[in-house]
């Protein structure tokens, strides 16, 4: 093989070789800017204020935004389903939320990455069998971790903890008065990012 020849080579080499990790590295970019959607299956729990209302299981939809830096706005829609003493069947908790989000890259490494947010939501409990359905608020923060599977996919996985304000569920119509706790979730999941 001539020298020019060889040089060609290994030139296409080098370039086969730059691509490839160029390529690399963008697979394991899981938090790209640009718009996502997430979904995720949860597994919710409620302090000891609210009495009776068992823990559950649900799932969770968002869409979400990332901008360069890190910067991240989530919102979306939370439902899980949760026994509660004195009333049939089970109630569930709809949920719908914002959370402003920060994205934190761990390790030097665009795989993996760490989450750390809040979030202000409206719930709703309400029991299909009874016809009875209240109304109120949560406000509380979460920290997670993101996973890179390939550029357009990665698996996310949250734990939220936050104070809960929501009116008592009861079968008389009579006001009730407002309970305050706190509401724990877990969620494992996956996200699909539309890179700009």
């Amino acid at each position: 093989m001539t020298s020019l020849g060889y040089r060609a080579l290994t030139s296409v080499a080098a370039l086969a070789t730059l691509a490839s990790t160029a390529w690399a590295q963008e697979t394991e970019t899981s938090a790209p800017a640009g718009f996502g959607l997430g979904l995720s299956a949860v597994y919710q729990r409620f302090s000891e204020d609210f009495e009776g209302l068992d823990p559950g299981f649900g799932g969770e939809a968002s869409v979400r935004y990332t901008w360069d830096g890190g910067f991240q706005l989530q919102g979306g829609v939370h439902y899980s389903l949760h026994d509660i003493a004195r009333l049939p069947g089970n109630v569930g908790f709809l949920e719908f939320f914002v959370d402003p989000r920060y994205v934190i890259e761990l390790f030097d490494s665009q795989r993996i990455v760490l989450l750390v947010a809040g979030r202000v939501g409206y719930v709703r409990l309400s029991s299909g069998d009874s016809d009875v359905a209240v109304g109120g608020a949560t406000i509380g923060g979460s920290v997670g971790g993101l996973y890179g599977l390939r550029r357009a996919l990665a698996v996310e996985v949250t734990f939220y903890f936050g104070g809960l304000w929501m009116d008592r569920l009861q079968t008389e119509p009579a006001p009730a008065p407002t309970i305050t706790g706190s509401v724990t979730s877990i969620q494992v999941g996956v996200v699909w990012s539309f890179p700009n």
